[in-house]
């Protein structure tokens, strides 16, 4: 009796406190881990990456492409510190040519993943564009500035990047009042997938 209540309480426990890892269709929520570049164990600075804040150009891209089926159902950025206020975040399948984009601000202190109005649909082996782009009026470059992985002194990046199984990272691109700057770092924009 006491093994099936300790059964019975792990159990409601584990109902609680388990997440989406995209492996069982019943339980296929946003899942802001599985694509994130956020956190990434590849961007860490055992692989030669350095964490920036820097980049004074509107907009910051990556490309990658997606080899598993499902949705984009969010999107994950980090205010420049000295910014509160909005940009335009945008998710495109360069495959399909749609493209979703959202008006959003973030918190200045960490990422914070906001939900997308309307998801992008994936199939397996779409390539997928994610930017951020700083739309309004500044007064210094220190506000459309944000965070980026990068190698020391800027030295190029090699791509393809295995994010992980499911995802590669393809290229970045920096432009917008100067550039473009590509493949030199990767801005930490995350996405939130929803496997199908």
């Amino acid at each position: 009796m006491k093994t099936l209540k300790s059964l019975l309480l792990c159990l409601i426990v584990s109902s609680f406190t388990s997440c989406d890892n995209d492996n069982d269709p019943t339980n296929n929520v946003c899942d802001e881990t599985y694509l994130s570049l956020a956190g990434s164990n590849v961007f860490t600075t055992a692989n030669g990456y350095e964490l920036e804040e820097t980049m004074d150009l509107l907009t910051h891209e990556y490309t990658m492409i997606v080899n598993a089926s499902g949705e984009i159902c969010s999107i994950g950025y980090q205010n420049a510190a000295a910014y509160i206020g909005t940009y335009e975040m945008e998710v495109e399948n360069m495959t399909t040519n749609v493209t979703v984009t959202e008006t959003l601000s973030f918190s200045q202190t960490a990422i914070e993943y906001k939900p997308l109005a309307v998801p992008l649909v994936l199939n397996a082996g779409d390539t997928i564009a994610v930017r951020r782009t700083f739309t309004n009026t500044y007064t210094s470059a220190d506000e459309i500035i944000g965070n980026l992985y990068r190698h020391p002194g800027f030295a190029p990046i090699v791509f393809p990047i295995a994010l992980n199984p499911n995802a590669t990272l393809i290229g970045t691109s920096f432009y917008g009042t100067g550039g473009p700057s590509n493949d030199f770092a990767i801005p930490v924009i995350g996405v939130g997938f929803k496997l199908n």
